[in-house]
């Protein structure tokens, strides 16, 4: 949820980023924002199992649940650990 501007703050400071939408996003306005701010930020779809990234791609994943009442499948957290380097973080925000 939101139209990414979290992402821009990080972008603008120079930290490489990738958005992942679900089909829950509104993925055309989350573009659309990125695209405004001509910062050199990465979208893919991450609706599926499995995610579209190799092994070790990023140091921080941040995950927001909010507004997704399910909780987590064990196999999207295996993926999500599977995409962090080695001492990588996850940010998570989940419903309490």
């Amino acid at each position: 949820p939101g139209l990414g501007s979290d992402a821009v703050r990080y972008a603008s400071a120079g930290t490489p980023v990738t958005v992942g939408l679900t089909a829950a996003d509104a993925d055309e306005l989350v573009r659309e924002n990125l695209a405004r701010h001509v910062l050199p930020i990465r979208t893919a779809n991450v609706g599926t199992t499995s995610l579209p990234f190799p092994d070790g791609a990023f140091d921080v994943v941040t995950w927001n649940a909010l507004h997704d009442p399910a909780p987590p499948a064990p196999s999207r957290v295996a993926e999500v650990f599977r995409v962090l380097k080695a001492g990588g973080k996850v940010i998570g925000l989940f419903p309490a």
